[in-house]
């Protein structure tokens, strides 16, 4: 069954329905349509790092795009990841894998790729830059900009109370965590460390450091150096050591033994910048070994005490001169006694 029409007196069309199910359409005087070459669908198409996070990356990090073309190709198919002409490898029939590495020269923002897929012959090809699944990566590799609350350099005496005003840190606007290690031990003259480290989404990193000094105070120390015995009063040399700067007075418990007289000089002077000064002081002693407190001595009142406990005179230096003088003086008394005796024996 079918029917022919005449158009326009030149070409003949023949429309034939046998079965009604479909139609053939003949032109008569006009070349046939062949159809073309097949054309690959390329699908599914997927991005993703390597990072911890998938949707992002840093400088490092593996970029990979996968995809599967609905044809087979004589060609391997070609991939550009962020500008890089991506390594492809073959994965599972008409699948393919191509990645790249991110460096420090990319651009930093959405990444961008462009994969080309032939077909069988070659003859047809398809170029796709988005993924099926509507997902991409964000290439960062700025790192947040942390700062250090208070000064980057502290110093302490042993006994101080430290306390930590920590850091702070952000990527462009948002706030990122601060994570701290080392610690301060202010029992403990030393230099300590402490680490501040802040991290992005991406994983890009940055630190800054305090340094926390711990100084040493020295103590105050007697040793006996003057003369006495018994349980008299004896001389001693105070030896005071002050920080460096400023100067302080500091106080100490200070224990004082004698065995027996002792006789040593004060210096009359101490050399400048000697770390210490030097002053003569009494206290009484006890047969045995006994703590007694001194007080805080300003430096200058240390000099001062020294300059006037040298200036008395003890009877250990005149002690020769002493019985000299008594021994002329006893002569003296007992010629005049004697010179009496004789006038009044021999008269005049």
């Amino acid at each position: 069954m079918g029917s022919t029409f005449r158009m326009f007196g030149i070409v003949t069309v023949t429309l034939l329905f046998p079965l009604l199910s479909y139609a053939q359409v003949n032109v008569i005087g006009a070349p046939p349509v062949l159809p073309g070459p097949p054309i690959p669908v390329v699908s599914p198409i997927t991005i993703a790092s390597n990072n911890a996070s998938t949707t992002l990356a840093k400088v490092g990090d593996t970029i990979t795009v996968s995809f599967t073309s609905s044809l087979a190709s004589l060609l391997t198919p070609t991939v550009t990841i962020a500008g890089h002409a991506a390594a492809v490898v073959t994965g599972a029939v008409n699948s393919w894998i191509a990645s790249t590495v991110m460096t420090a020269s990319d651009i930093e923002g959405t990444i961008t790729f462009l994969v080309t897929v032939g077909n069988a012959s070659g003859t047809a090809t398809t170029t796709v830059s988005g993924t099926s699944n509507g997902l991409s990566v964000v290439f960062d590799k700025t790192p947040p900009v942390i700062t250090l609350n208070g000064a980057a350099t502290v110093a302490l005496n042993v006994g101080d109370t430290f306390t930590d005003a920590g850091a702070s840190a952000f990527d462009g606007d948002s706030p990122v965590t601060v994570s701290e290690t080392g610690s301060v031990d202010t029992s403990t003259a030393g230099s300590y460390t402490l680490t501040y480290d802040a991290k992005d989404p991406a994983g890009n990193d940055a630190s800054v450091t305090r340094t926390v000094t711990v100084n040493a105070v020295e103590s105050a120390s007697v040793v006996s150096s003057g003369g006495g015995g018994g349980n008299g009063p004896i001389a001693g040399s105070l030896t005071v050591f002050l920080p460096e700067a400023p100067p302080t007075p500091v106080t100490a418990e200070v224990a004082v033994a004698v065995s027996a007289p002792q006789t040593s000089p004060v210096p009359d002077a101490v050399p400048e910048n000697s770390g210490h000064v030097v002053a003569e002081v009494a206290a009484p002693v006890a047969p045995a070994a006994q703590t007694i407190p001194v007080a805080p001595i300003p430096s200058q009142q240390v000099t001062q005490a020294a300059a006037a406990a040298s200036a008395i005179p003890s009877f250990a230096d005149y002690w020769l001169e002493i019985v000299l003088f008594l021994c002329v003086l006893g002569l003296v008394g007992w010629w005049i006694g004697d010179s009496y005796k004789a006038q009044a024996k021999y008269g005049n």
